[in-house]
């Protein structure tokens, strides 16, 4: 082994090893150790119930006030989570729910006319539980489509004592909904600063900014506006400022003792996002390691899938969370397939991770640089704004990420708080890894190659030129566009407007990491990754 590649090996490992260790330090200090939660089941008929995550405090007795939270479409109830524990830890009680269709509740086509009733029937739960929640502290919160479900029934149930909507445009006046906290991010894709502003104006009667609040708690009439230059549309319920509002609108509304508590949800999430990629890291190199001794290869795979079915017997036996289960057989997963592509050709690990990482950041970069394109008019005009782009630029790819991590757990594990139901997809690439080992990362490994290649060859407006093959791939990726767009329509989440901008919003996504795979610059660094001197 040369000298270079020795320091590599070695620097990977040491990185790694720090990663994992930042990500155990920050998840044992911000571990909400101050509350407790409880899968909650709620049965609607014998063949529908609705499943929901209770959190509530630690060293407060019943009744609660309570916050009844709602995901945005196509998620889940572990998507309010953050909310749920920083409310908890302010003595506020949450529950969290899947919609029917969602998550792990009763199965059905989404919609928003059933969203409400689902809603209602959480709602008529806790007034059927007064030794558990205060009657007269319940409050609903919602994101996305969530928002736009929370303002109706709000606007329907004027017992209500606060209502929060995060990144939803809709209907309020001066009386309705009762004590109104408006939340959008400076970044939004779907419903602008502009359009928040009005809705305000209309629920208040005159023209106001954002952060300055109106109105009196004790008459239902509070309202106020929050901009947060540091998130965008998804990645909202995982703000920290957005989070921070949102239990000091609660705290008001419920007239509860306002407590200086430090967040820690937003630093647990990336405390588990470290400790995850840390983890997966170190134990590649590790494989890499043992890989050099082939009698050792055979069974490498088998310890790993051998691990992880212990977590089974482990859940039925009470000793460990299902929860915590799941994640540990993701991330056994997600080693089977590492350790699958590093055996054969140990050599390739380390080129392989950086070109990875390269395009991983390229991804994340155009993503974040189109996003605050949408934000430009708003920088211009609001320059105290600028002072969150840093914090925008860094924590935006690790929600996204952790977002899309939340599901895909969703999707893998259609029960996994109650107990522990693996789904028949979870099988797929084990069986696919089992019969051929490395299949997975290696298929996806040359489609990207063909990919990159495709992007990058001689621009021409010779129609003649023009592949079969070409044509075919275009007129896919267009189909598949076409039924997202039209899927999202449906569903609600687009609606005539925004599906302009999400148009927009999808070509620049394309447009900018093309753009950049065709440059020397991105060239020389994807050749610095895979350790070739020429350019």
């Amino acid at each position: 082994m040369s000298q270079k590649l020795f320091i590599y090996r070695q620097t990977g490992l040491i990185l790694s090893l720090i990663v994992l260790g930042m990500g155990l330090v920050l998840s044992f200090v911000c571990y909400p150790t101050d509350i407790k939660s409880q899968p909650l089941v709620i049965s609607l008929n014998q063949n529908r119930q609705l499943v929901g995550k209770l959190y509530t405090p630690n060293n407060i007795k019943p009744p609660y006030p309570v916050m009844l939270l709602i995901h945005g479409v196509s998620s889940t109830k572990e998507m309010m989570a953050p909310l749920a524990i920083e409310l908890a830890r302010h003595g506020i009680a949450a529950l969290a729910f899947d919609f029917g269709g969602l998550g792990e509740s009763y199965s059905r086509p989404e919609n928003e006319e059933d969203n409400l009733t689902d809603a209602k029937e959480i709602i008529a739960f806790v007034r059927n539980h007064p030794q558990q929640f205060e009657l007269k502290r319940i409050g609903i919160a919602g994101h996305s489509l969530g928002g736009a479900t929370a303002l109706t029934l709000a606007g329907e149930d004027t017992n209500l004592q606060a209502t929060i909507v995060w990144s939803m445009s809709g209907v309020a006046n001066r009386i309705t909904p009762p004590n109104l906290l408006l939340l959008i991010g400076l970044y939004e894709q779907f419903h602008l600063p502009s359009i928040m502003r009005e809705m305000l104006r209309q629920a208040t009667g005159k023209n106001i900014n954002e952060f300055q609040q109106v109105g009196d708690f004790t008459k239902g009439t509070a309202r106020m506006l929050v901009i947060s230059p540091t998130t965008d549309h998804p990645t909202a319920p995982y703000d920290p400022l957005v989070i921070k509002e949102s239990v000091a609108w609660v705290e008001q509304a419920f007239d509860v003792r306002v407590k200086n508590i430090t967040l820690v949800a937003p630093w647990y999430i990336l405390g588990l996002f470290a400790t995850f990629i840390g983890s997966l890291l170190t134990s590649s190199y590790l494989v890499r390691e043992v890989a050099c001794h082939k009698r050792w290869r055979r069974g490498i795979p088998g310890f790993i899938i051998a691990i992880a079915l212990t977590c089974f017997p482990l859940c039925i036996a009470g000793l460990i969370d299902s929860l915590w289960a799941s994640n540990f057989i993701l991330f056994c997963l997600a080693l089977l397939l590492a350790s699958n592509y590093i055996l054969p050709y140990p050599e390739k690990f380390t080129p392989a991770l950086r070109v990875f990482g390269l395009y991983y950041a390229l991804f994340a970069l155009s993503f974040t640089a189109t996003t605050l394109l949408l934000g430009c008019g708003y920088l211009l005009t609001h320059p105290q704004y600028w002072l969150g782009i840093p914090q925008f630029l860094l924590q935006t790819p690790i929600f996204l990420t952790y977002n899309f991590y939340l599901g895909l757990r969703a999707i893998l594990f259609p029960v996994y708080t109650q107990a522990l139901q693996p789904g028949y997809l979870l099988f797929i690439p084990v069986l696919l890894e089992l019969i051929k080992p490395g299949i997975i990362l290696t298929s996806l490994e040359r489609v990207a190659v063909r990919v990159v290649a495709w992007v990058r060859q001689p621009l021409t407006f010779n129609s003649t030129k023009i592949s079969p093959g070409s044509i075919a791939l275009l007129s896919g990726l267009m189909l598949v566009l076409i039924a997202v767009l039209v899927w999202r329509v449906r569903t609600g989440l687009l609606t005539q407007s925004t599906t302009v901008v999400a148009v927009r919003l999808v070509a620049q996504i394309i447009m900018l990491p093309a753009l950049l795979l065709r440059s020397s610059g991105f060239r020389w660094l994807e050749n610095q990754c895979l350790g070739k001197n020429q350019p």
